[in-house]
């Protein structure tokens, strides 16, 4: 729950509600404000959902209902450290005419974790050598780190080196970057995809068994009849048009993120997986993406590393560890999620007026379907 700023002034505040010594409700929000004008006090104002059902981007101020206000004193908060403490609830006073609202107990109170911080933030070309320092010694200057820190630093320091190596660049387009930065950003890119090749060809961790025999029976029949070229631009159009690329591209989608990429990030993983996907290929880049051209050398350096690593996958015989499905999928759970969906799909459409027609499905598929979705409200 951290909340540190790149310009001017930053506060975090991380909430719970309760009761000191009573009853407690349990809940969490993350606020990070940044930029703030001069102040000596924040106040956090609580509201209760008179509806909620309602969408959070169809909400009004007319749907909330205010219950009271929490304030908390810069003096309590400044500093580089968190300061954590419980924080009285003053109740909203209704007006006679609002009627019989729920009112919070004289005891309400908030838990409030939180910091404030003014920071000195100097030009961008004053941090140049620092950022391209952090950039390539991170991991060295890690370990160096590593013995002297508690966890809470190591906390600090690993979501600040987030921040900062997620934006670096590597945009290669002279179009779309400073004509100072194209070298530099070249360099970046070679470095992302040497990095994600070698993971990929020295195969860390295990192999799925059924993708193995697959592609060992597609091999076999391509090599009967003469074609085991074909064979591999099977294998690799599968395994890596499927599979691998879209992982690079949309890492959130696959579960190796919870968060969607920034900008910078997204365009490395963009030119990370169009890279790859040629090097799957065997193809080099053309005219029409130009400025793509400084990346043949490198897929031509690791073309052999790359059919070796189809034969690998695709050899029934080999030695690299297996794994294989246990055959258990949650049928209830993934059920609920895709009528969910369809709900979505079709109802609110044809809330607006869209109306699902044959030309996406059958009339008695489509009335079949609209059947069961009303069935299971």
């Amino acid at each position: 729950m951290a909340g540190d700023n790149a310009s001017g002034s930053s506060g975090g505040l991380g909430t719970g509600g309760g009761v000191a010594g009573g009853c407690q409700l349990f809940w969490g929000e993350f606020f990070e404000l940044d930029n703030l004008p001069s102040f000596s006090q924040i106040t956090l104002h609580l509201f209760r959902e008179e509806d909620s059902k309602k969408k959070r981007h169809s909400r009004d101020e007319s749907s909330l209902h205010p219950l009271g206000s929490v304030t908390i004193p810069l003096a309590d908060i400044q500093g580089r450290t968190y300061q954590e403490k419980w924080y009285p609830i003053t109740s909203f006073k209704a007006s006679a005419s609002a009627g019989n609202k729920e009112v919070l107990c004289p005891q309400a109170s908030l838990r409030i974790r939180a910091r404030f911080q003014n920071l000195k933030v100097l030009p961008m070309e004053k941090y140049k050598e620092f950022a391209e320092y952090v950039t390539v010694n991170y991991l060295e200057m890690c370990g160096n780190l590593e013995p002297l820190l508690n966890v809470k630093e190591k906390e600090e320091l690993a979501g600040a080196l987030v921040h900062v190596l997620q934006m670096e660049n590597s945009e290669v387009d002279p179009l779309k970057c400073p004509g100072s930065e194209l070298s530099s950003n070249q360099q970046h890119l070679r470095e992302t995809c040497e990095d994600v090749v070698q993971k990929i060809v020295e195969i860390h961790g295990p192999f799925p068994e059924e993708l193995n025999k697959i592609f060992s029976n597609w091999m076999e029949l391509c090599e009967d009849q003469g074609k085991a070229e074909i064979g591999q631009r099977l294998i690799s159009a599968s395994l890596f048009l499927r599979f691998l690329c879209p992982a690079i591209l949309s890492p959130s989608l696959f579960g190796l993120t919870q968060s969607y990429p920034e900008p910078n990030t997204l365009r490395t993983l963009t030119l990370t997986a169009k890279v790859i996907q040629n090097l799957a290929n065997f193809t080099l880049f053309g005219e029409k993406e130009e400025y793509m051209l400084f990346m043949n050398e490198f897929l031509q350096q690791h073309w052999d590393g790359m059919r070796c690593f189809l034969q690998t996958v695709s050899n029934q015989d080999t030695e690299i560890p297996m794994t294989s499905f246990d055959g258990y999928v949650d049928l209830p759970l993934r059920l609920a999620v895709l009528h969910g969906l369809l709900v979505d799909i079709i109802y609110k459409k044809e809330q607006v007026g869209q109306k699902m027609t044959s030309v996406w499905f059958p009339f008695f598929t489509m009335s079949k379907l609209h059947f069961y979705l009303h069935q299971m409200f």
